[in-house]
């Protein structure tokens, strides 16, 4: 387009329709983004070599050309999100597993060092001469309460030794599910901010394609026919083109933002949603 416009505005300074700053103007900015493309190239050279040191590949492997996909535009319900991000999300499974293995921990602490109390009066021996009677020496049955680790069991001599380890590892379990209650709730947040950016990628990307890409090209036309007849002046024309190369390079950008918000979507969410 900047080489039509140059030809266009080196044929009115020729006719003597226009001065030669309008072939200046075009020169400058056909240079300018020649040099900018340039730029470019060697960005997406750089990047090639980030991403082979990233996958580990040698000097002399290529990169093939990236293939242009079209972006998915469906938007998923945040509720669906929610609901599997708490259930997926990695993070949050590990936190949970944590709270598991400690409660686990607790639960054999408490069963070694702390055996629970039972009552052991349905013990009956059969020694009726000394246990009923006026004579008896000894009761038929328990009237005390022992701690022991379980029915019939010995007595535990170790009782209690251990208690401030379990007071110190119930604190730890308490502070665990504080972070899992925290991680939550930042989950929440996460999915909430994700989903919000892929809406408004979908929706700017559909502005632009739908009317914004058609409408500058149409001021562009209009601009360089006008120009072209003498009735405007140069700096509406580049005005013109620099606002239909803004709103194709935010047409691409915007697609490329769809494919960015989902792929920090799927890594909130932990997994592909339905």
């Amino acid at each position: 387009l900047l080489k039509h416009l140059e030809e266009v505005a080196t044929t009115r300074y020729k006719s003597g329709r226009t001065s030669y700053q309008d072939v200046a103007k075009v020169q400058i900015q056909r240079q300018t983004l020649a040099e900018e493309l340039v730029n470019w190239q060697q960005r997406q050279q750089a990047q090639q070599e980030r991403l082979k040191a990233l996958l580990d590949l040698g000097g002399s492997v290529r990169l093939a050309r990236p293939v242009m996909t079209t972006p998915r535009l469906q938007v998923p319900a945040r509720s669906v999100l929610t609901g599997l991000a708490l259930e997926k999300r990695q993070e949050l499974r590990r936190l949970r597993a944590k709270v598991e293995k400690m409660e686990h921990m607790i639960l054999m602490a408490e069963t070694m060092l702390q055996p629970t109390y039972g009552p052991n009066l349905s013990r009956y021996d059969n020694r009726p001469v000394q246990a009923v009677g006026s004579g008896a020496v000894k009761a038929p049955f328990n009237i005390r309460t022992t701690a022991q680790r379980g029915a019939g069991l010995p007595k535990m001599p170790w009782y209690g030794t251990e208690d401030a380890y379990l007071r110190e590892t119930r604190q730890k379990l308490l502070a665990l599910r504080s972070d899992l209650a925290d991680a939550e709730a930042q989950t929440r947040f996460m999915v909430e901010d994700g989903w919000r950016a892929l809406d408004q990628a979908v929706r700017e990307e559909k502005l632009y394609r739908r009317s914004v890409v058609d409408l500058s090209e149409t001021s562009l036309t209009v601009s360089t026919r006008e120009y072209e007849a003498g009735k405007i002046p140069f700096a509406e024309v580049i005005s013109s083109h620099t606002t239909w190369l803004k709103s194709r390079l935010t047409l691409a950008r915007k697609q490329s933002d769809i494919g960015e918000a989902r792929a920090r979507l799927l890594r909130v969410v932990g997994g592909i949603w339905p």
